[in-house]
């Protein structure tokens, strides 16, 4: 069995995300029924998730079943398109990734994706509680991107195509020198995400 650990921190993504990623694998997410089970009493009368503002709030149901947020990993499944050949309930397993997608190379942009989709709802979820922050498809899915392109680029600048083609063949990566301005720039012009991203992941991995 592949140790999902060991492929986590192996990934070219920046400690922080790392750390992250490593308590949602172990299932050690503060999500308000961990808290609620903690004693954290404060929150007891609102352990609803606020994405469907209908389900508690569970770490499974936060991330991948969440009807609301499933949405999100359906447009991801369309962005990859079909040769990657995953279920939308295997893109969102991260176990089932490394055992369908045989591709190195592919599994691991994939395995990025996966961490930069959950990190953006992670995000997006603290935003709404804290900020008062109105759910948005469109900032969870230009966030997502933001990152996957920005931790792609930091890892390996010269794999990079332009970003009209990056976006049109996410998983095949190639070209020129990366432009980190010149992409933010396209980036900003595209989606001009409402909530501003968390520049303290940026740096690189």
């Amino acid at each position: 069995m592949v140790s999902l650990l060991k492929v986590m921190w192996k990934l070219k993504v920046p400690p922080k995300i790392k750390i992250f990623v490593w308590w949602l694998i172990i299932s050690r997410m503060p999500t308000k029924d961990q808290l609620i089970s903690r004693g954290v009493t404060n929150i007891s009368t609102n352990h609803i998730i606020e994405f469907c503002r209908i389900h508690p709030e569970t770490l499974n149901h936060l991330f991948f079943l969440c009807q609301v947020l499933k949405m999100i990993w359906g447009w991801i499944l369309s962005w990859l398109g079909d040769g990657i050949h995953l279920t939308i309930e295997e893109l969102m397993d991260f176990g089932s990734i490394q055992e369908k997608v045989k591709n190195a190379n592919v599994r691991n942009k994939i395995n990025t994706i996966w961490i930069a989709t959950t990190w953006s709802l992670w995000l997006m979820r603290n935003a709404m509680i804290f900020e008062n922050v109105s759910y948005s498809f469109d900032v969870l899915c230009s966030n997502m991107l933001f990152l996957y392109w920005r931790w792609l680029a930091c890892s390996n600048p010269l794999s990079l195509s332009s970003f009209y083609d990056w976006y049109k063949l996410p998983l095949e990566c190639r070209g020129s020198r990366f432009d980190l301005v010149q992409f933010q720039q396209k980036f900003v012009l595209f989606y001009q995400p409402i909530v501003p991203l968390d520049l303290s992941i940026m740096e690189s991995p």
